[in-house]
């Protein structure tokens, strides 16, 4: 299954993000909250971010896979979705931060959503033009 490749993937980068967060946690002494540390604030938004985005694309990709999707698009859908929460994940964590590649993570993240969104919609309305 293509989406068991991206949702793997995905669940590494988490136990990056979360790795991280918990890293400055011990080292700042904050159990709760972020105590106005802002290396913590970043962490803690990147974690929390890429949790708020990625389960719903996993969903509509699994979704998509199911509905017998070309792999070529799945695997265009999965790798930009990847790479956007890379991108954005390393522009919040970065001491400067890069708004270009937020920004640039965040498209590449959404244009996935988006454009499974569409396919999935286009499979189910399809079903029933050859009723």
């Amino acid at each position: 299954m293509i989406s068991s490749l991206y949702a793997s993937l995905l669940a590494v980068i988490f136990l990056i993000l979360t790795i991280k967060v918990v890293k400055i946690r011990k080292s700042a002494k904050v159990s709760i909250g972020d105590a106005g540390n802002l290396a913590l604030q970043k962490a803690i938004r990147a974690q929390g971010n890429f949790c708020e985005s990625t389960p719903i694309a996993v969903i509509l990709l699994i979704l998509a896979e199911a509905s017998m999707a070309s792999s070529l698009i799945l695997h265009f859908c999965g790798i930009i979705f990847v790479l956007g929460r890379i991108f954005h994940a390393i522009a919040i964590n970065s001491e400067k931060e890069d708004f270009r590649f937020r920004v640039g993570g965040m498209v590449l993240s959404l244009t996935s959503i988006i454009l499974l969104i569409l396919l999935n919609l286009s499979f189910y309305f399809s079903s029933f033009s050859g009723a």
